[in-house]
């Protein structure tokens, strides 16, 4: 029986599916879920045996049995797949294919970072000239100025939609 140091450092690099954090926690898979639904643990969807399952990390389990007052017992458990390269129970380490998928995505950012910055020289480039734009600009007439002269108001009051002629009620038609 492997002691609780031990079990906490095996802990920390797995990944666990409800039901096997539920065991480990010595809570019911229901419980777990509530806790889950509830924002109390954290979980990610993952592909396990060609079906997506919720899956818990180790240090989240061993953060919500310390905040919660409980001890992880040690689970006999089987691999959970990861989709995203992380570390699962048996291997330790992220397949060829994951770490190739991984260095591509690393690229990928790296070249979003570029983009991004550029992005953000253009816009500013544009704020400044929006900013000489609008220094070059006439200054915006004032309450004084607009006195001098009608008010648009005034103005739009003169100009009338044209009317239609008075239409008699149907009964004076003579």
């Amino acid at each position: 029986m492997p002691d609780a140091d031990e079990i906490a450092a095996e802990t920390q690099q797995a990944w666990y599916t409800l039901g096997e954090g539920a065991e480990a926690l010595g809570l019911s898979y229901r419980t777990l879920r509530r806790r889950v639904d509830a924002g109390a643990v954290s979980a990610t969807k993952s592909l396990h045996d060609g079906r997506e399952v919720l899956v818990i990390a180790g240090s989240e389990l061993a953060r919500f049995a310390s905040a919660e007052g409980r001890t992880l017992r040690h689970v006999a458990r089987h691999a959970t797949a990861r989709q995203d390269g992380a570390p699962t129970a048996d291997t330790g380490a992220p397949s060829a294919e994951v770490a190739a998928r991984l260095a591509a995505l690393e690229r990928e950012n790296a070249d979003l970072r570029q983009l991004t910055a550029w992005l953000q020289r253009h816009t500013d480039n544009l704020q400044a000239n929006i900013d000489t734009l609008l220094h070059a600009l006439p200054p915006a007439p004032t309450a004084d100025s607009v006195s001098d002269r009608q008010a648009p108001t005034e103005v739009a009051e003169k100009v009338s939609e044209p009317t239609e002629p008075k239409r008699r009620p149907w009964w004076r038609l003579w």
